[in-house]
């Protein structure tokens, strides 16, 4: 399928086949578009003016391609990768995981922490909490592209991901298309590139090119751990999920999948496991993987019922949990009282008394006070807690601990 042709009858064309690795998203609705050669080498795809390819191109990762060029004639390193391209078509999409590819290719992979990315030219400065990296003109690499295996997992933190390591935290800013997860999982192969000169009209002594994540690809993505999630929940067949939990990687085996829930802004799993809980929500982002199995199962219909009862992810099952709900009461301050007039912040909230001074008293019922921590945290100090008086004691010495801290 032919996607793009400029080519003029009085021009001279290299000609490649090639894999596209990233589309990375930039200002005015363009792209970067980057491909590798069947040698290895690396190409950035530039319209004949020199422009970034528009966003609505129908040009995707692992696309194969014909392509016609010529190399930019104003390069500036370390952007040895530009190329004018002036044809393009499609010729099949590549199904092989990329990491196979790039060994196969003999592409030379970064490993480690990120201080070894562009063979260790980078210059990490400190930007409030954080190290964020650049190049200087002193001391230029010869490609603005790599691939890299970090040793650690990276975690989305505002649009970036963070390493940390030694008290340090290195922070890359993130400028791939598709929603990132919340955690690149250490030994998942990434794309790392170097944005244009830049110098902030005079902010710094001299012109930069700062680090960037813009690809990463893991062994499973979120959308194909849903399919598999749905297809075992409707043929009610048991699944093994890898799951990663306080830094290591755990294997469930036999779940039992009931239902994708969408709380507190994330998916999650209602699952029944082989644990002395019985009952766990596995959080979408942290399931690295999922293996179908063939094993059928039926419902248990008392944790069928709780799950269409659960209000957070901190609902704790047990048979008898009709027996054993808390109930919690709080004081709204009368400025911040409309918030939960209009609006039930867990099903279970309901508006118990008016007081003269305006206030308002708001009555949650819960399976365990956990639930309530965090939204009563989110309203100080225009929340005061009556009851219980074991969650009121946990609050203020939470609020101790971090004032303190």
């Amino acid at each position: 399928m032919e996607i793009f042709n400029q080519i003029k009858s009085n021009h001279e064309y290299e000609e490649s086949r090639v894999l596209v690795v990233s589309k990375t998203r930039m200002t005015n609705n363009h792209v970067c578009i980057g491909a590798i050669t069947d040698s290895g080498k690396y190409l950035r795809l530039l319209y004949p003016d020199n422009s970034n390819m528009l966003e609505n191109i129908d040009i995707n990762i692992y696309d194969n391609l014909l392509i016609k060029y010529q190399k930019r004639k104003d390069i500036k390193l370390p952007h040895s990768e530009d190329i004018n391209l002036f044809y393009a078509k499609k010729i099949s999409i590549t199904h092989q995981p990329m990491i196979d590819i790039l060994n196969k290719l003999k592409v030379n992979i970064w490993k480690g922490n990120p201080t070894v990315l562009f063979d260790n030219k980078l210059i990490w400065s400190e930007n409030y909490w954080r190290s964020t990296a650049y190049i200087s003109t002193n001391n230029i690499p010869n490609n603005s592209v790599g691939f890299w295996i970090s040793d650690r997992d990276l975690y989305l933190n505002q649009g970036r991901y963070e390493y940390v390591l030694d008290n340090i935290t290195y922070s890359i800013k993130y400028v791939g298309m598709h929603k990132p997860q919340e955690c690149i999982y250490k030994g998942t192969l990434i794309r790392v590139s170097l944005a244009r000169w830049w110098n902030n009209n005079g902010t710094f002594a001299e012109d930069r090119c700062y680090l960037q994540l813009s690809e990463y690809y893991p062994s499973e993505d979120e959308t194909n751990i849903l399919d598999k999630i749905y297809s075992s929940i409707n043929n009610r067949t048991t699944i093994s999920v890898n799951y990663f939990i306080n830094g290591k990687n755990i294997i469930f085996n036999d779940v039992i999948p009931y239902k994708i829930l969408y709380l507190n802004g994330n998916y999650y799993l209602a699952c029944e496991v082989n644990t002395p809980y019985k009952f766990t929500l596995f959080r979408i982002s942290k399931i690295r993987a999922v293996t179908k199995n063939i094993q059928n199962f039926n419902y248990n219909s008392k944790m069928l019922e709780f799950i269409n009862y659960i209000q957070t992810p901190f609902s704790r099952y047990s048979d008898n949990y009709k027996d054993t709900m808390i109930k919690v009461k709080v004081e709204i301050d009368k400025s911040k009282t409309s918030f939960f007039e209009i609006r039930k912040h867990l099903p279970s909230q309901k508006i118990i008394e008016r007081k003269e001074n305006g206030n308002i008293i708001v009555s949650f019922t819960v399976t365990q006070e956990l639930e309530m921590e965090e939204l009563i945290k989110k309203w100080v100090p225009y929340i005061k807690v009556i009851e219980p008086a074991s969650l009121d004691e946990k609050i203020k010495n939470d609020l101790k601990k971090y004032l303190l801290s």
